[in-house]
């Protein structure tokens, strides 16, 4: 999976002329549910799988920074000039610009979610999990 999101992430910054609305979004769910993953084994009990996620994470993180780093070279701007212009509506079409608010939406939605992992909130079914386990203990104890 990572794989994958990795070389879509090569194509599009290879071939930028091949950048449309509809491949940023597919980019970005594939790489949202790519994240919803590592979440999951992030949770998970056994360490190996956590180290594991983390490792593929970092990766991951790592190819996207490079990435950055290059795209910034090569049209000439510091990461703030380009942040700038990416936050700059007039500068896409409204498909685009509507495809990367929905790519902000989704990211922001996972950020959270990390965030309730981090303060020790529990996923809705790490709860659902947990109150199964409650009520068999409870019926097998009696």
């Amino acid at each position: 999976m990572a794989t994958d999101v990795l070389k879509q992430i090569e194509e599009l910054f290879e071939n930028p002329d091949q950048f449309s609305p509809e491949n940023m979004e597919k980019l970005v769910n594939e790489t949202v549910t790519f994240f919803n993953d590592m979440k999951i084994k992030l949770e998970s009990p056994d360490q190996k799988v956590r180290e594991e996620a983390l490792n593929v994470a970092s990766q991951l993180k790592a190819k996207l920074e490079e990435q950055a780093k290059t795209l910034c070279k090569s049209i000439g701007m510091d990461p703030a000039a380009l942040e700038s212009y990416i936050n700059t509506p007039n500068n896409f079409s409204t498909d685009e610009w509507q495809a990367m608010e929905n790519a902000k939406t989704e990211i922001a939605n996972y950020k959270a979610s990390l965030a309730k992992m981090e303060t020790g909130e529990k996923s809705p079914a790490a709860r659902a999990r947990k109150k199964r386990q409650k009520a068999v203990k409870e019926w097998i104890v009696g």
